[in-house]
């Protein structure tokens, strides 16, 4: 929601070029780190596929029982839904799984355990890589969220990050159909985001343009959520006494002589 006053500020064509760049740049950080997780499950399957067979040939690698694997599918499975929102892992059909261990016959439950056991804990190891990812982004559309009316953020590895409408599902709001503020907000935090990997000085010159009081109010906590856990910094100057209204320890007063 823009303030109704009117600030000066960039043009509103300059405002959606740079709303278009933060959501390319936020969509090129979010396929990098949907690949690295990928990557890191992809490794993990290949050596317990060497595990197994390490146990086939010595007979040393602990297997788990059908029981306990179909217990272990179901949860993973459960796990596994709650990111495929966000696009950053495949579904995962594993009834039929649960179904062939639940009813193995008793003289191929050892065989059936030293085949799947490697298949469970790799499906473990994928959930677990990409689990710290669905967390970030979370965090960040309901964050986000918290500043829009009648419209939301949605997040996809596949489609990047796109806003639309609360009252026609899926319909999509184009930039140019955002107010000054929303833009302006939208900027800061897809950037903010999309940066956290570097170390980096983040540097805004007057966050609070376009921005009502309770929209400034929110924005270093927000910002501050976006690189939470990362090297990143931010610089800000402004002249807004409310953007800094929680954060007094962190400004630096400056007086022309």
């Amino acid at each position: 929601m823009a303030d109704r006053r009117r600030k000066a500020g960039p043009p509103d064509d300059s405002r959606d070029a740079a709303l278009s760049s933060s959501f390319s740049y936020f969509s090129s950080w979010l396929n990098r780190k949907r690949f690295e997780t990928e990557a890191q499950s992809e490794m993990n399957s290949h050596m317990l596929y060497r595990q197994l067979a390490n146990h086939l040939l010595r007979g040393d690698q602990q297997i788990d029982t059908p029981e306990s694997l179909a217990t272990q599918l179901k949860e993973l499975s459960d796990r596994n839904k709650q990111m495929e929102q966000f696009g950053i892992t495949p579904h995962a059909d594993v009834a039929g799984t649960v179904t062939l261990l639940s009813n193995s016959p008793e003289n191929k439950r050892e065989i059936l355990s030293q085949v799947l056991t490697p298949y469970v804990r790799g499906f473990r190891s994928r959930v677990e890589a990409q689990e710290k990812l669905f967390a970030l982004l979370t965090r960040f559309v309901q964050r986000v969220n918290t500043f829009l009316v009648d419209k939301h953020v949605s997040v996809d590895a596949r489609s990047g990050i796109s806003v639309l409408s609360n009252d026609r599902p899926h319909a999509q709001i184009l930039p140019a159909h955002l107010s000054s503020g929303e833009k302006h907000l939208l900027t800061l935090l897809c950037n903010a985001m999309a940066t956290r990997d570097v170390a980096s000085l983040f540097i805004i010159d007057e966050p609070e343009l376009s921005l009502n009081i309770t929209w400034q109010r929110a924005l270093v906590d927000a910002l501050l959520e976006c690189i939470e856990g990362s090297r990143c910094q931010f610089l800000m100057a402004s002249h807004s006494t409310e953007l800094f209204a929680q954060h007094r320890r962190a400004v630096v007063r400056l007086v022309s002589e």
